[in-house]
C-alpha cells in the first residue's frame, strides 16, 4: 500500500477552488474599488452598506483561505519529505499568527506590520522555493518568488522614504523611488506570467486574458477622465478609488499601479473559469496579493497559495514516481 499523502476531495473540488477564487476577488474589488470609490460620491448610507459589504466579503474569504491552508496540512506532515514537512512548518507559523490579530483591516502598527512581512516572505518563500523544484509547479512558484520581491522591495522602498524625510537627505529618497520602481516591475513581470499561463491553458484562457485587457484599457480611459467636470458617474468612481497617492512613487509615475490594480482584479476573476488545475488557485490569490504582505488579508492569500502548492506537489511527485498499476517485479 502506498504511504503517499492524499489531500481531501472537498479541497480538490473545482468548485470549492472557483468559490474561494471568486470570494477572494470580490473582497479585493470591494475594498479597493468600490468603498474608496463610494466616498464622496454616494450617500452615507450607501457607503456604510458598501463597507460592512467588504468586511463580511473580507472575513468570508479568509475563513475559506485558512480552511484551505489548515486542510492542506495533514497531507504534509504525513510526508517523509523533509523539504515540504520543513516549509509547511514555516506555513504554520504565521496562519496562527494571523488568527490572533483583533483586526484583519486598516494600518498596523509599524513593528507588528514588520512582524508580519517577516513570516509572511517567509512562508511564501519556502512554497516558492519547494514549488521550483517540479515542472507541473514551477510556474506557481516563480509566481511567489515574483510576489516575494514584489513586498520585499515595497517594504524597503517605504523605510527608504522615512529616512529620506527624517534627514531631508535626497539620495535615500531616490533609492526609495528605485525600489518603488522595481516593485512595480515585479508586479508587470507577475500578472505578464500569470497571463501568459492563462492563455495557454485553454481557449477559454486567452479569450479571458484578451477580455481582461480590453476591459483595462477602458478602465484607463476612464480613470483618465474621472477628474474632469464633464465625466461620467462611474469615471469619477474610478478615479476617486485608484488614483491615491503612494509614496515614494516610482520612476514609471502613477499610471501603471492603477493599470495593475486593473488587470490583476480581471485575471483573478478569470481564473475561476478556466479549467481545474493545480496551478489556478495560487495564481489568483498571488494576482491579488501582487506586492503588498504588509496587509493581513493579503499575506493570509500568500501563505494560502504556498500551501496549496506545496500540497500539490508532494502529491504530483509521489504520483510521477509511483510505477505504473499494472507493471509487476521481475
Amino acid at each position: 500500500m502506498s504511504d503517499s499523502p492524499e489531500l481531501p476531495r472537498d479541497l480538490t473540488s473545482s468548485a470549492i477552488t472557483r468559490l474561494v477564487i471568486v470570494a477572494a476577488a470580490l473582497a479585493t474589488c470591494t475594498a479597493l474599488v468600490l468603498v474608496p470609490g463610494a466616498r464622496g460620491l454616494a450617500s452615507q448610507a450607501t457607503v456604510e452598506l458598501l463597507d460592512n459589504a467588504s468586511t463580511m466579503l473580507t472575513f468570508f474569504s479568509l475563513s475559506l483561505l485558512l480552511t484551505i491552508s489548515f486542510r492542506s496540512m495533514p497531507a504534509l506532515f504525513r510526508s517523509r519529505d523533509a523539504r515540504v514537512t520543513a516549509a509547511m512548518v514555516g506555513l504554520s507559523v504565521p496562519l496562527a499568527t494571523f488568527l490572533l490579530m483583533p483586526a484583519m483591516a486598516g494600518p498596523l502598527h509599524p513593528w507588528l506590520a514588520a512582524m508580519l512581512m517577516t513570516v509572511a516572505l517567509t512562508s511564501a518563500g519556502l512554497g516558492a522555493v519547494v514549488a521550483l523544484c517540479l515542472a507541473p509547479t514551477r510556474a506557481g512558484g516563480l509566481a511567489l518568488l515574483l510576489v516575494c520581491v514584489g513586498a520585499s522591495a515595497r517594504a524597503l522602498s517605504v523605510v527608504c522614504a522615512e529616512i529620506a524625510a527624517e534627514q531631508a537627505r535626497m539620495s535615500w529618497f531616490l533609492v526609495g523611488r528605485g525600489l518603488s520602481t522595481l516593485q512595480l516591475a515585479a508586479s508587470f513581470a507577475l500578472l505578464g506570467l500569470i497571463a501568459v499561463w492563462m492563455g495557454t491553458r485553454s481557449k477559454v484562457g486567452f479569450v479571458t486574458v484578451a477580455a481582461v485587457v480590453a476591459l483595462a484599457g477602458i478602465g484607463m480611459w476612464g480613470v483618465s477622465r474621472g477628474a474632469s467636470p464633464e465625466a461620467l458617474r462611474w469615471q469619477s468612481w474610478l478615479n476617486g478609488a485608484l488614483v491615491t497617492p503612494r509614496p515614494p512613487e516610482s520612476y514609471f509615475g502613477g499610471t501603471l499601479p492603477v493599470l495593475l490594480d486593473l488587470v490583476a482584479l480581471g485575471l483573478a476573476f478569470g481564473c475561476a473559469l478556466l479549467p481545474r488545475s493545480r496551478e489556478t488557485l495560487p495564481m489568483a490569490l498571488c494576482a491579488l496579493c501582487q506586492g503588498t504582505l504588509d496587509v493581513p488579508w493579503r499575506a493570509i492569500a500568500a501563505c494560502a497559495a504556498a500551501a496549496w502548492l506545496v500540497a500539490h506537489l508532494d502529491v504530483t511527485h509521489r504520483t510521477s514516481v509511483a510505477p505504473p498499476s499494472g507493471a509487476s517485479g521481475g
